[in-house]
């Protein structure tokens, strides 16, 4: 904001271009009558990261009532992530982006992708440059792309050259290209950029940067000099920590219920479902541990017999074998609790449950029905699952049930509720009944997430 224009109602709201130097101060200060939240609005965010950063502190400073509130602007011009890129990349080396809240106030203003000089960023645009070679970039063959930016990607024997054009070259270039191509060609890159941090975050191998550790106790172990300064004495030293965490036991219900909300958060992308297949195991880890538990309290429980002469039960709750599948002595609340369960399994036809999918442009009937033929002769007592499509190869699926007089179950796609997720969370819901199998036709991407969903499931497809 130009000085000499502060008002009272410039308390509460500033914007306009980060400039360096002293300036005034807009944060809400302790000592100022207005105290309340101040709306940052970050305008054309320039080449300088540092001049940007400074600007932001005019608003976000020590003593102040709260933070403020920061708004970077941009237009739907992709390319334009450039600008704000250079801030995001000037916080995460200060560790302002990964993990939570930072001293350095980036309240997670930009996400680890908004981040386009990162390493994830150089491996995106390698992969982008090889899917041009390719000729696999919709909109743009490699030649016009050159063309249009004058980056040469091939050496004189056409083949693709080692030292292609870096990053940030990439990013400028982008800047002079048409507003449609500009969309183009940064979609397909912000995509790959996207995948590569997603894929690191499953993996556990993405730098999550400086982060604040909490725990029970934190030990220094060791202190070690690495390396001192000839002139100034400074030195570099490595510290070791002990780190001790209390216990915190988790049991299976909570294990169900952080399942039914993972399943709730299911979006098509590889975090969530890394994550879901971690609580997973973690659930079979628990059931295998309650297992081993109640197989050494049944052995005690004979041993009590033979030398007391009377069974031992006990004092409240019900006497389990999950693992033979056996109630010695049912609880009157577990007892209502199964009569509840096995009300609501009325709806779920018994027998052997069978998943189909296809795309509404597959319609090969005698492959179809081969198919259905073949695993109803492995299962007669076979149940069809499928999503219910007026076409296509589920259609015919439903056609092949009604002649050979098989159960179905539908799972059609809650749209109202779901919107764009719908077919995705549809096959969750599908799987969750835990199908002896996927038949699996051609089809779209859905079709396509069933398939791979129910092979990290270990169901033959």
């Amino acid at each position: 904001m130009p000085r000499g224009r502060r008002t009272a109602r410039s308390d509460d709201r500033a914007s306009g271009r980060p400039r360096p130097g002293p300036g005034r101060s807009y944060h809400a200060d302790r000592g100022a009558n207005n105290q309340r939240l101040r709306v940052h609005y970050l305008l054309e965010a320039g080449w300088k990261a540092d001049a940007a950063i400074q600007g932001l502190g005019r608003s976000n400073r020590t003593n102040q009532a709260q933070p403020p509130l920061f708004r970077p602007i941009a237009t739907d011009v992709k390319a334009e992530k450039r600008f704000p890129s250079t801030i995001a990349r000037r916080l995460d080396t200060l560790g302002a982006i990964t993990r939570g809240q930072r001293q350095t106030g980036g309240q997670g203003l930009f996400r680890a992708d908004d981040n386009l000089e990162s390493p994830y960023a150089r491996a995106a645009l390698r992969q982008f440059y090889l899917l041009l070679y390719a000729g696999k970039v919709d909109g743009c063959p490699r030649q016009e792309f050159e063309e249009a930016t004058g980056l040469n990607l091939t050496d004189r024997d056409g083949s693709l050259r080692e030292d292609l054009p870096p990053i940030t070259t990439f990013l400028n270039r982008l800047l002079a290209l048409t507003i449609e191509l500009q969309n183009t060609l940064f979609g397909i890159f912000e995509s790959l950029l996207q995948s590569k941090v997603e894929a690191a975050i499953a993996a556990g191998i993405y730098d999550a940067g400086v982060e604040t550790l909490t725990a029970e106790s934190l030990r220094v172990t060791t202190r070690r000099t690495i390396y001192t300064h000839k002139e100034t004495g400074a030195e570099t030293r490595v510290f070791t920590i002990a780190r001790r965490d209390r216990n915190r036991p988790i049991t299976l219900d909570d294990n169900e219920q952080a399942q039914r909300r993972s399943q709730a958060e299911q979006n098509g992308s590889e975090v969530k479902s890394v994550e879901l297949e971690a609580l997973i195991a973690r659930g079979q880890s628990l059931i295998e541990r309650r297992n081993v538990f109640e197989f050494l309290r049944d052995d005690a429980a004979e041993l009590f017999e033979v030398a007391t002469g009377s069974a031992w039960r006990p004092r409240s709750g019900s006497l389990l074998n999950h693992r033979a599948l056996t109630a010695s002595m049912i609880d009157s609340r577990d007892f209502i609790a199964a009569r509840r369960r096995a009300k609501s399994e009325l709806l779920l036809p018994g027998g052997t449950r069978i998943a189909f999918t296809g795309g509404i442009e597959c319609n090969d009937h005698q492959r179809i029905w081969a198919a259905l033929d073949k695993v109803r002769t492995k299962y007669s007592d076979m149940v069809l699952l499928h999503g219910g499509a007026p076409r296509g190869a589920e259609r015919i699926a439903v056609c092949w049930a009604d002649s050979r007089k098989v159960a179905q179950i539908v799972f059609k796609p809650d749209w109202t509720r779901h919107r764009k997720a719908a077919p995705f969370k549809r096959n969750d819901q599908m799987l969750e009944t835990l199908p002896a199998g996927v038949i699996a036709f051609p089809g779209s991407g859905i079709s396509a997430n069933l398939a791979d969903k129910a092979r990290k499931f270990s169901i033959p497809v």
